[in-house]
C-alpha cells in the first residue's frame, strides 16, 4: 500500500508539532499540511487529496462539531475520511460518531497506534466504495451471472468485518465507539440486507459473494490489529 496522505488540523502548535513528530519519520504516513481549522483542511481538499484528516478536537466547535465542514467532506470528497483525536471527557465519542468521523482515538495515542487507524479507516473505505459499485452494477444487470450484493453503508460495512471476526455486539460497539444498541441495530440490518436468518448467515453469506474471505477480510485484519 502506498503511503496514507494526512492533513492535520489542530489551533495549537504543540498538537501539530507532535503529530508531526509522531508520523514524519514514517514510510507508511506522509503529513502533506498542518492548519488550524477543519474548514481550511476542507478548502485544501480542492487540489490536495489526502486520504485521512487528523482534527484535534479542540479545532471543532463546541456545538456544532463543525458539521457542516463534515457533510461537505463527505459530499465533496467521498474518498476522504476524518479521524478527531480528544480526550475522554472532551467530547462524547458517539456524539463525534455520529456527526461523520470515522474514528476517535484518545489525544495521548502512540505513533504506532495512530499509523495503523489511519491505514485501517483508509482501507475500509476503499473497500465499502468498491464493493457499493459491485452493487450497482449487479442491480443494473450488467453482471447478472454475479451473486448479488447487498449495497452496504459505511458503518455496516465495518460492523461486518467484525461480525467475521465473531465479535458480539457489545464488542463490536466497543471497538467502534458506538453505543450497544446501535451495534445491534446495524448487525439486525446486516441481517435484513443479506435476507438470512442470523449473524453466523450474514458471514456465511458475505464470503461467499467475496465480500469478505473465510478468515475474515482485509479491512477486519486490519481492525484487529488495533485493538
Amino acid at each position: 500500500m502506498t503511503p496514507t496522505k494526512i492533513i492535520a488540523v489542530s489551533p495549537r502548535r504543540l498538537v501539530r508539532y507532535g503529530l508531526r513528530f509522531l508520523l514524519g519519520h514514517r514510510q507508511d504516513v506522509r503529513l502533506l499540511a498542518e492548519v488550524d481549522r477543519l474548514a481550511h483542511a476542507a478548502r485544501l481538499l480542492t487540489h490536495t487529496a489526502p486520504h485521512v484528516i487528523v482534527v484535534d478536537a479542540e479545532a471543532l466547535d463546541p456545538q456544532t462539531l463543525d458539521a457542516a465542514v463534515m457533510q461537505e467532506i463527505r459530499h465533496r470528497h467521498p474518498m476522504c475520511r476524518v479521524v478527531a483525536l480528544a480526550e475522554l471527557a472532551e467530547v462524547p465519542r458517539l456524539q463525534l460518531s455520529n456527526v461523520g468521523f470515522a474514528r476517535v482515538l484518545d489525544r495521548d495515542a502512540v505513533g504506532p497506534e495512530l499509523a495503523t487507524t489511519l491505514q485501517t479507516v483508509r482501507s475500509a473505505r476503499a473497500d465499502v466504495l468498491r464493493m457499493n459499485r459491485v452493487a450497482e452494477l449487479d442491480s443494473g444487470g450488467e453482471q447478472a451471472a454475479r451473486p448479488a450484493v447487498p449495497k452496504l453503508t459505511e458503518r455496516e460495512f465495518e460492523v461486518l468485518t467484525l461480525v467475521a471476526l465473531g465479535c458480539t455486539n457489545s464488542e463490536i460497539a466497543e471497538r467502534l465507539y458506538i453505543s450497544n444498541a446501535a451495534a445491534k441495530f446495524h448487525v439486525g440490518s446486516l441481517i435484513r440486507k443479506f435476507g438470512v436468518a442470523n449473524r453466523t448467515a450474514v458471514t456465511f453469506e458475505a464470503s461467499r459473494i467475496g465480500l469478505i474471505r473465510p478468515t475474515g477480510a482485509r479491512a477486519a485484519q486490519n481492525v484487529r490489529a488495533t485493538s
